[in-house]
């Protein structure tokens, strides 16, 4: 369902029982209309036509339904049937989001009727004809009685569809998700899919409504699924084209593109232009604002043309087309097509809406003052969308700082940053924080960007730690944590205009230049297509790595404890396979490194863990066309509990290992826990990554109920795959199992950034452990385990293997 209607696909207030049976009517009564509207003999019968016509419009072939709409009207021969072919065209002029038209053709003739069904069904289609139309008030007049009227018939179906339309967008969220929850209990006793698909995903849509795109993501799932059991192509569409506009706010790049494609071909397959038109410029605008302009802009050519064909989507269309040509610096295009937009929204009548372009377009021209008081009224409007407000904020600043009103731009981007406070204060869902977290971290990327411009790199790093999730600190407070530690800290920032790295010791604190975000990516690529080929390890093959090196880390930082912060483009590397030189070797060479999520996180003073014990879990049975065997599970078990210290460990393994049992062993009661399995890392929902145990057929242990459950282990080891996760965050990090151990209170977690070879594992734990029971740290364990690999004749030397590995350490 598309963002702006939560109603546009379904026909208004059918008989639940006469649409079910005239549903599998269809397929014989529907006739491909072509050229002009045809009557085939099965549609000689008005019923027959009525089923046509419903069926298309279920089915979201709008141009169809149309067709067959015009030709019931013609066979109507009772005042009655000539409402039920009026209601039917109105209808389909809301899918069509012609809302005018269906007020006209509902409005016209008013023919007194007996049938309480019809009249109720007539007064829901011109009811959201009316608030589509900018009429709340006599919206409400037709849509309330309505309800009654379904209450009274005992009507389920029509009641929920007058709930969903009585969820006035002006209201409340809790009133409009109220009104919701009410329609979806109607819906789910009337066994209808394409029905509880419609509610659904409008639950989905004031989900996402309020940026809680977590939420919105289940709801939408549960629409797809019944639309597609339905047969409800419309519902499919728009469910797919929401589903990309969630994981876009979730931050999931690619998975939205993915929605987007498959919403626009299958719009495009069924003739809705409408949703064609959005959901291409919703492609276009996500790739513009990933910073690829000439990526975004074959997007909206095509959307232009069918825009231009099908009149729909005109002025928005333009207005994206103007957007992108102020990020190439085509002024004049980009006027030009802002004047043509400003005429297309007029012609169409749509109310306005905030027009950031013209503050763009004076900004480039450096008309200052006309820009700044452009993004100011935006920013104050009382109608202002929490988005819309913070989109504003930050381009006001740097429109002011441009101006060389420094002190105007500083005072607007706190601003912003109080508007992110308060609402981040709010939370209480690890999910929807993390969302947030990763919504608003481009909003800090323009102040940090300011501050660096100003040379002001203690502010910019205390804003750095503030997008973390961490509390602003003193400098004086962080060199105390690199003391602590121990360490040397190098916390990372890249960004496309500015990028940089701060190298935090005990004596100072430094700020150095990287390079920007998308040569970053480049080196990036190209040194995991190094690692993942398998090649020889010596370090000429390792070309990436040594460019790395040099871009990242420079100067020797000698024999040192490095802790690196590091997220989104830099989340899934790992820095000991980057090679230093003059004489080329891995960098694991030289130091002990370690992940942390921010500073904040290793502020705290670790307590002693509960005791020296360690638990062995895993080794689960699990089905054998699900999962690969785990062949040297047994093998790496057998020899880390031969290392560990006499007595002091417990195995609990096979069909005993299930997730649900995990707790009853009190984890929380053990120094070390050391998990041998399969896991799944998500990239559409990363706290629904999980370790895979025993049960019927197989049982999950989920991060989110990790994530929930205190610990203080000293080390928490995952020999899995991709236990760190695969999704890494702006602001957040790389979300996975290794972060819910640490956000339960493990003191260290060693999780896998790949795949993990069961041979390589069952080499490298056994030697950590043993020197663990030496009194070595988990850190310094872990490095000696990879030299011993890194130096042996096996193939486990190569960094792919021994490389899977990294030790994550603070409280996210």
């Amino acid at each position: 369902m598309a963002k702006s209607s939560v109603v546009e696909q379904k026909a208004e207030g059918r008989n639940t029982r006469n649409r079910k049976r005239l549903h599998w009517f269809v397929y014989g009564a529907c006739a491909v209309f072509a050229g002009g509207c045809v009557r085939p003999a099965t549609e000689r019968t008005f019923s027959a036509c009525v089923a046509a016509g419903e069926g298309a419009l279920v089915r979201g072939m709008l141009t169809r339904a149309a067709s067959i709409a015009s030709v019931c009207k013609g066979l109507a021969g009772t005042p009655d049937e000539g409402l039920r072919a009026r209601i039917l065209l109105g209808e389909v002029a809301i899918a069509q989001r012609r809302y005018p038209a269906c007020i006209r053709e509902l409005e016209a003739e008013q023919v007194a009727t007996k049938d309480a069904l019809l009249e109720v069904r007539r007064a829901i289609a011109l009811g959201l004809a009316k608030l589509r139309s900018g009429q709340p008030a006599e919206a409400r007049q037709l849509l309330y009685p309505a309800l009654e009227n379904a209450r009274q018939m005992n009507s389920h179906e029509l009641a929920a569809e007058t709930l969903v339309r009585m969820s006035f967008p002006e209201l409340k969220a809790a009133e409009r998700g109220n009104y919701l929850d009410q329609a979806l209990a109607h819906a789910r006793l009337t066994h209808d899919p394409a029905l509880e698909s419609q509610i659904t995903g409008a639950l989905g849509y004031w989900e996402l409504d309020q940026e809680h795109p977590t939420a919105a993501l289940r709801w939408f799932e549960q629409s797809l699924t019944l639309a597609r059991r339905a047969g409800a192509m419309g519902w499919q569409e728009k469910t797919l084209g929401n589903m990309g506009e969630a994981h876009y706010q979730l931050g999931n790049f690619e998975l939205s593109i993915e929605y987007l494609h498959q919403a626009a071909e299958l719009a495009g397959r069924i003739g809705n232009h409408e949703d064609q038109v959005r959901w291409l410029n919703l492609l276009g605008n996500y790739q513009n604002l990933h910073g690829r302009p000439n990526a975004a802009r074959p997007y909206y050519s095509t959307a232009l043309l069918l825009a231009r064909q099908h009149h729909t989507g005109l002025a928005q269309t333009l207005n994206n087309l103007s957007n992108v040509a102020v990020q190439i610096d085509d002024i004049a295009v980009a006027w030009r097509y802002h004047k043509d937009a400003a005429e297309a929204r007029q012609t169409a009548k749509l109310p306005p809406v905030p027009d950031f372009n013209r503050g763009y377009l004076l900004a480039k021209e450096r008309r200052w003052d006309e820009a700044i008081a452009q993004f100011r009224d935006i920013a104050t409007s009382p109608d202002a969308r929490p988005a819309t407000r913070r989109q504003a904020l930050i381009s006001l600043a740097d429109a002011c700082y441009s101006a060389g009103r420094r002190k105007e731009a500083f005072a607007g981007a706190e601003l912003l940053l109080d508007d992110i406070r308060e609402e981040r204060s709010r939370v209480k869902q690890l999910s929807v924080a993390l969302s947030i977290q990763s919504l608003t971290a481009r909003f800090y990327r323009e102040y940090v960007r300011m501050l660096l411009a100003e040379n002001r790199d203690m502010d910019a790093l205390l804003i750095v730690e503030e997008a973390r999730g961490g509390t602003r600190q003193t400098a004086e407070a962080l060199m105390q944590i690199a003391a602590r530690r121990n360490a040397v800290i190098l916390d990372y920032w890249p960004g496309e205009r500015m990028s940089a790295v701060w190298v935090i010791t005990a004596s100072g604190i430094v700020r150095k230049p990287i390079p920007k975000e998308s040569a970053l990516r480049e080196l990036l690529r190209e040194h995991e297509s190094q690692l993942n080929a398998g090649r020889r390890t010596e370090p000429e093959y390792l070309t990436a790595g040594q460019k790395l090196h040099q871009a990242l880390v420079g100067e020797s930082l000698g024999n040192r404890r490095v802790i690196v912060i590091a997220d989104d483009v830099l989340g899934r590397l790992n820095w000991e396979t980057l090679v230093a030189g003059p004489k080329p070797h891995f960098w694991l060479e030289d130091v002990v490194v370690s992940r942390a999520f921010s500073i904040a996180s290793l502020a705290a003073r670790e307590p002693e863990p509960a005791s020296d014990a360690l638990l062995i879990y895993g080794n689960p049975d699990l089905p054998a066309a699900k999962y690969p065997a785990l062949l040297r599970a047994e093998e790496e078990i057998r020899r880390v509990q031969a290392v560990y210290r006499p007595g002091r460990t417990t195995v609990v393994d096979h069909q005993r290992a299930e997730a649900a049992a995990f707790a009853s062993h009190r984890p929380e009661q053990f120094g070390y826990i050391h998990f041998v399995t399969h896991g799944e890392a998500s990239l559409r929902s990363p706290l629904e990554s999980a370790l895979i145990f025993s049960g019927q057929p197989e049982s999950r242990l989920t991060a989110l109920s990790v994530a929930q459950r205190p610990m203080n282990a000293k080390l928490v080891t995952l020999s899995a795959c991709h236990s760190a996760g695969i999704k890494a965050y702006r602001g957040a990090g790389l979300v996975g199992m290794g972060w819910a151990f640490l956000h339960a209170g493990a003191q260290s977690v060693i999780a896998g950034l790949w795949e993990v070879n069961d041979g390589a594992s069952a080499r490298l734990h056994p030697s950590l452990y043993a020197r663990i029971a030496k009194g070595a740290s988990p850190a310094e364990a872990l490095r000696e385990a990879k030299r011993e690999l890194l130096g042996s004749d096996t193939n486990f030397r190569k960094p792919y293997y021994w490389g899977a590995w990294v030790l994550f350490e603070g409280r996210p």
